[in-house]
């Protein structure tokens, strides 16, 4: 059994929230234009429902541009803690829990326990990385659950790693 306790730090969530979502605005501006080309071509091209469906198409890459803008709530690259996609507050204190078969993890926070004994099998994890600071558990490619290496209070960083490279495979990766 492995376990991580930890106080949830609002400011650094925002950092990586921001960075995740950096990594993706080249690929809604590229979607963005070619949708924008497909309606600039359809206008052209005549007929009200070719008029239409151009129309729509315009919109909706407009929308796909600004996407990043409204995930983060007015920033691309925001680091501002309290950005939108941060839901914790700053007194909270994450227990999680790792054993063979997934991990229970409780987060409490003014005293009050959230998602107490919620259990994730490690078949919802798609691939784990591991850094100097961090282990980070990807549940898909823009979904992570991080927790601080330094953050360990039962076992060990090899007893974690072991766990997790038997879980993963080579989807458990470590970088230097």
């Amino acid at each position: 059994m492995i376990e991580f306790k930890y106080d949830f730090d609002k400011k650094l969530a925002a950092q990586l929230n921001a960075i995740q979502i950096r990594k993706y605005i080249p690929l809604f501006v590229a979607l963005g234009v070619l949708l924008a080309c497909f309606g600039v071509s359809s206008i052209i091209s005549g007929g009200i429902s070719d008029i239409i469906v151009g129309t729509m198409y315009i919109a909706f890459a407009v929308f796909l541009v600004l996407f990043p803008l409204i995930a983060t709530n007015g920033g691309i690259g925001s680091n501002d803690p309290s950005n939108a996609t941060v839901s914790m507050n700053e007194n909270t204190t994450a227990t999680c829990t790792f054993q063979d078969d997934g991990y229970l993890y409780t987060y409490v926070g003014n005293g009050v326990d959230y998602y107490e004994n919620s259990k994730i099998p490690f078949r919802h994890f798609v691939r784990a990385l591991k850094t100097k600071e961090y282990y980070v558990l990807y549940t898909s490619k823009l979904s992570a659950v991080i927790f601080p290496i330094n953050s360990i209070t039962v076992g060990t960083i090899e007893e974690f790693d072991a766990l997790l490279y038997k879980a993963l495979g080579n989807s458990f990766k470590r970088k230097a």
